[in-house]
């Protein structure tokens, strides 16, 4: 498959099947030796159960939400989709203004464009995101964290959202394990946007490894889409990130790194001219 057909996919796997809901906890009685191992079987399970941040977007086909944290009394973006790099950056914000404007936990608070209630919101998008919101969604979690979802006008809240929400892994990773039944020649690549990220930062907001961790954990999701199965994506740090194509030919340097930073360029701007591209092998052959 060419470099043009793999960069212009876009998109999850097909969505898994949905998970039951689990089974509400009940008190464990230790009577013999192997309850313990009985018990972490059944935490193990329950783990399962639960959504990480971006199944929780492929479950619902959200295109437009983040996920912000308070760290030393102010709240930044740790988790986003859909976000550019401003507004990711424009997240950071003081606690007395979110306590000021969502004084209550656990609901799921709505705002119209076009309503003055919106106005103190924008603050928190950049021009190009503004133009987007239709209805503002957002709910704060007993640890005081948020979740932000901008949607169409249309959109009707499905009666599992707030059940899902409330049991979001948020710390968990989207992770991209190979196929074992892949063959065929494949090319091994290091993407390194970190300088990209970081000098963005550097122009838009202080210098902030928060900023940097959040918009890092985007463009992996980004590259995700653009690279999905067969292909391998994994993090190798902050803003480095090694992939594996399955492809007959070597993609051109010079090509897939102009064809990458016009994808980037809507997250990092002109900053995604400083990425850079390293070919790690020179094609092997599946078993």
């Amino acid at each position: 498959m060419g470099l043009l057909d793999k960069l212009s996919k876009s998109g999850f796997e097909a969505p898994q099947e949905q998970h039951s809901l689990p089974a509400q906890d009940k008190p464990i009685i230790q009577k013999k030796s192997n309850s313990v191992g009985l018990l972490k079987k059944s935490m193990m399970a329950s783990q399962y159960d639960k959504l990480d941040f971006f199944e929780f977007i492929q479950k619902y086909n959200f295109s437009l939400c983040s996920y912000l944290q308070l760290k030393d009394n102010s709240y930044c973006i740790t988790k986003s989709f859909g976000f550019d790099g401003k507004s990711i950056c424009q997240s950071y914000s003081t606690k007395d203004f979110w306590d000021g404007t969502i004084k209550e936990k656990n609901n799921l608070y709505s705002f119209q464009a076009g309503t003055s209630d919106i106005l103190p919101f924008y603050q928190f998008f950049s021009d190009k995101l503004k133009d987007k919101i239709e209805l503002l969604y957002i709910y704060k979690f007993d640890d005081d964290s948020i979740f932000l979802l901008v949607t169409d006008k249309f959109f009707t809240v499905p009666q599992t959202l707030i059940y899902d929400l409330q049991n979001i892994d948020f710390a968990g990773e989207l992770i991209r394990t190979p196929s074992s039944e892949q063959n065929g020649t494949s090319f091994e690549y290091e993407i390194n946007l970190f300088e990209a990220i970081e000098s963005f930062v550097l122009a838009n907001s202080k210098t902030n490894k928060l900023l940097i961790n959040a918009i890092s954990e985007q463009l992996f999701i980004n590259l995700s889409l653009y690279f999905p199965k067969p292909d391998l994506l994994t993090k190798k740090e902050i803003g480095v990130y090694y992939l594996k194509i399955f492809c007959p030919q070597a993609l051109p340097i010079e090509l897939f790194t102009a064809h990458l930073q016009n994808q980037i360029k809507f997250v990092l701007d002109n900053h995604s001219e400083l990425i850079s591209i390293e070919l790690l092998n020179n094609g092997s052959q599946a078993e």
